[in-house]
């Protein structure tokens, strides 16, 4: 893994999930890298679903549509600040950790980091993804946001499989796969998406919706076409006589 000049060592002291500035002022400027798409430890005390979510909305997806948000591994600075923040964290599990500790291949790190201004503030927030080297799929979404003394600390944490956070037109928008029974990974029977909003220091849940992805396309209700080159059945209707039938004299 390459390391930047001031960064830290992995192994190094770190103040409670605080970059230190050298680190922060590097992230800062990496720029928007491309953000995609266990343990079940949802929030903790920087982040609250709150009584204020709205009651679940079921829906149907439309057919053909992706059954599960994924991210690839990911390289790059931001990526390498990224993972020295997410080693660090407290609030980050052992079993996520562990699969930061050697690359999926090469110089690609099952991390993926996206920019965005969630909380208020000037500077943006980052959104960080932890992946599965194997298949893709989320093992754990955080939020970092840069306080006055440049640094990031940790305001949001969800550590599920199959889980994605992103932003969007200044929200957080966090998806985790349904699994029921003997789903594959592949093909969970459902998504539950929660839409979040910073709200008096920490991140509120504003809607959560369910869509439903087990349901088959029903068939059409169109009576069913003659096949090609078929020819017409004759009809059973008798031919009328000439003379009968009304208009006929008497």
């Amino acid at each position: 893994m390459r390391r930047l000049t001031g960064a830290p060592s992995p192994s190094g002291p770190w103040p409670a999930a605080r970059l230190t500035a050298g680190v922060a002022l590097l992230l800062a400027l990496s720029g928007c890298a491309g953000g995609s798409h266990g343990v079940r430890v949802e929030g903790g005390p920087a982040s609250s679903e709150g009584p204020r979510a709205e009651a679940s909305v079921v829906s149907t997806a439309p057919p053909g549509s992706p059954r599960s948000r994924s991210a690839g591994p990911g390289s790059g600075p931001a990526v390498t600040d990224a993972l020295h923040l997410v080693r660090s964290d407290p609030k980050v599990s052992s079993e996520v950790k562990r699969q930061l500790r050697k690359p999926c291949s090469g110089d690609l790190w099952p991390v993926s980091v996206a920019f965005g201004r969630l909380t208020g503030e000037a500077k943006r927030d980052a959104v960080v993804n932890v992946v599965s080297c194997s298949d893709g799929l989320g093992l754990g979404s955080y939020v970092y946001r840069k306080d006055r003394g440049g640094t990031y600390e940790n305001v949001f944490t969800r550590e599920d499989r199959s889980v994605f956070a992103e932003t969007e037109k200044g929200t957080l928008i966090v998806s985790k796969a349904v699994y029921v029974g003997d789903d594959p990974m592949c093909c969970p029977s459902g998504e539950v998406t929660t839409t979040y909003q910073w709200r008096d220091d920490k991140f509120r849940a504003l809607t959560r919706q369910y869509a439903d992805r087990s349901r088959k396309p029903t068939q059409s209700e169109k009576p069913p076409r003659g096949q090609p080159g078929e020819k017409p059945r004759p009809s059973t209707t008798p031919t009328p006589r000439p003379g009968s039938g009304a208009g006929s004299g008497g």
